[in-house]
């Protein structure tokens, strides 16, 4: 029996793309496939849209972000491995077929991934998380480029750092081990930067991840500058959060990379500051978190290898 894949797609009033996303996890050639819709509270169709397409619906009684909801979808499925969906992304019909044959030829892969383009003749959306050399902003690997065959070599030199979650396969041994606590994405950042939090959480635990090209889809992006000032301001403040947990540095790189990233991050909150009166705030009153992500640093620590 082939292993089961639990295909987990985060709903809030996503009714104009969920329809398109389910059909394309529908037509999957991976012959063992669940479907389950988490639905953060939406007022639209987007419930009603799910259950027509036989996904399982769990849903939440308000809209608790992307992170909860896919905690909890990852506690209600059974899968051996996880696809975490955007429902505006949409598959080729073997795109979880080629990545369950790529994590089933290495057990220390945590993940797999595939090219996602932004629409069907590109340019292209995701090839992977990357920090670049100066680890200063992580970003997609290609986006915005014109899909020409420069990322089509499984292994490169710039090897990213992880998938994004907009659609990704996960080993479900991994997730348990870097979750012990179940909280697979950090709750504390209920949208934006958690997929990146998460593989970076893997990579520094001693996991792999694996880039297949041969796996395509869509996923057109909005980003947070789509959602408001909210969400901007939470973004930033969760890209803090996500170099103070996992950022390590050599003797060398606290003389070399440090300084430019305090630097860098200074300049860009004062830029942020001028656009958003509301900005300095936001994040002063953020920092209350800062214990409990010193807890999870130390967290992290532990099981690093």
């Amino acid at each position: 029996m082939p292993p089961l894949v639990s295909a987990i797609v985060v709903s809030h009033n996503s009714e104009r793309d969920l329809g398109q996303c389910l059909e394309s996890l529908r037509d999957q050639t991976w012959p063992a496939l669940e479907l389950l819709v988490v639905d953060n509270a939406s007022f639209d169709r987007s419930v009603q849209i799910a259950r027509e397409a036989g996904a399982q619906v769990l849903g939440l009684p308000r809209n608790l972000g992307f992170s909860v909801a896919n905690n909890a979808g990852v506690a209600r499925c059974n899968g051996e491995y996880v696809l975490f969906i955007n429902p505006d992304a949409r598959l080729e019909p073997d795109f979880v077929a080629l990545l369950v044959d790529a994590l089933q030829t290495d057990p220390q892969a945590a993940s797999a991934y595939g090219k996602l383009l932004k629409g069907p003749e590109g340019p292209l959306d995701s090839t992977g998380i990357v920090l670049g050399r100066a680890r200063l902003q992580p970003t997609d690997r290609g986006e915005g480029e014109p899909d020409r065959g420069q990322y089509d070599t499984p292994r490169l030199r710039d090897e990213p750092l992880g998938p994004s979650a907009a659609a990704a396969i996960y080993r479900r041994a991994a997730l348990d081990e870097l979750a012990p606590d179940g909280e697979v994405f950090d709750e504390d950042f209920f949208a934006y930067y958690e997929d990146v939090d998460l593989a970076w959480r893997a990579r520094n635990a001693g996991w792999r991840c694996l880039y297949e090209p041969r796996a395509r889809g869509e996923h057109p992006r909005s980003g947070p500058r789509a959602h408001g000032t909210q969400i901007r301001r939470r973004a930033d403040l969760n890209r803090l959060w996500l170099f103070l947990k996992n950022e390590r540095y050599t003797w060398i790189e606290l003389i070399t990379v440090l300084p430019r990233q305090l630097i860098w991050e200074t300049l860009r909150t004062l830029s942020r500051a001028v656009d958003d009166p509301g900005y300095l705030r936001f994040l002063i009153s953020g920092l209350g978190l800062l214990p409990r992500m010193l807890r999870k640093r130390r967290s992290i620590r532990r099981r690093e290898r």
